[in-house]
């Protein structure tokens, strides 16, 4: 009987991986606007599994600001004297 139970949780349970795990990431990542950030949030939020299926695939790498780059595009400004 546990282990039905314990199968069950698990099977109901590991879907949701994802989505807490993008819920996560869309609140520490940063976006080119803010907008975005909510719709995502939502997205995620409402469409549990497919929207951050859909968010790991799709707009994470895609509205996301990539801080490494910008902070070498800051750094190659100062070497050029550019402010």
């Amino acid at each position: 009987m546990i282990t039905r139970i314990l199968i069950l949780a698990f099977i109901f349970l590991l879907p949701l991986v994802p989505t807490f795990w993008a819920i996560v990431d869309v609140a520490k990542r940063a976006f080119s606007d803010f907008r975005i950030k909510v719709i995502w949030f939502a997205i995620v939020t409402f469409i549990p599994v497919f929207g951050a299926l859909l968010y790991f695939f799709y707009g994470r790498k895609k509205y996301t600001i990539n801080m490494e780059a910008e902070a070498q595009d800051d750094e190659t400004d100062n070497v050029k004297g550019v402010q």
